[in-house]
């Protein structure tokens, strides 16, 4: 899914995901951390959600990224 940039700077960004339509297996966030993505974490979203915001910021460390994400 590709989201609609609302803000973006050198440290700072915003994407905003529509989840508007049929999801007929249900609408589910997932996040993949690591190199290789050898982590997921996935959480099943209330079927009336509209969308997702995801805010992140870079760390004080190199490579690392502090996000926000909020559903409604």
């Amino acid at each position: 899914m590709i989201g609609d940039t609302v803000r973006k700077s050198k440290t700072e960004w915003i994407d905003k995901y529509s989840l508007e339509g049929r999801y007929p297996n249900g609408k589910w966030l997932q996040c993949d951390y690591g190199v290789l993505n050898e982590i997921s974490l996935s959480k099943r979203l209330d079927d009336d959600t509209k969308e997702c915001t995801v805010s992140g910021k870079k760390g004080e460390k190199a490579g690392q990224n502090l996000f926000t994400i909020r559903c409604r």
